[in-house]
């Protein structure tokens, strides 16, 4: 099985802290997951129900499709400059 990576010029992240500009990291001995800092949220959203953690009623509940973890509504409330986040 090859291993998928994203170049790191299409992340923006070849110095990564986090996945070293793979795109993702393992988070234990056996898990990976995308990586939250290099994530560009290009697959769209979508949004939680009350039956999901961080479900807020009222409130944006998109969740990147990706699969980073990162909530809409806490990226547009840190003023993280995103160009793929639209209010």
């Amino acid at each position: 099985m090859t291993e998928k990576t994203t170049p790191p010029d299409e992340l923006g992240a070849a110095s990564c802290s986090l996945c070293g500009g793979k795109g993702h990291y393992m988070y234990d001995h056996n898990h990976g997951k995308p990586c939250e800092k290099c994530c560009k949220h290009a697959d769209g959203w979508w949004e939680l129900t009350e039956h999901h953690a961080g479900y807020i009623a009222g409130a944006d509940n998109g969740c990147c499709r990706s699969g980073c973890g990162q909530l809409r509504r806490e990226i547009l409330q840190a003023n993280t400059k995103c160009p793929s986040v639209q209010p």
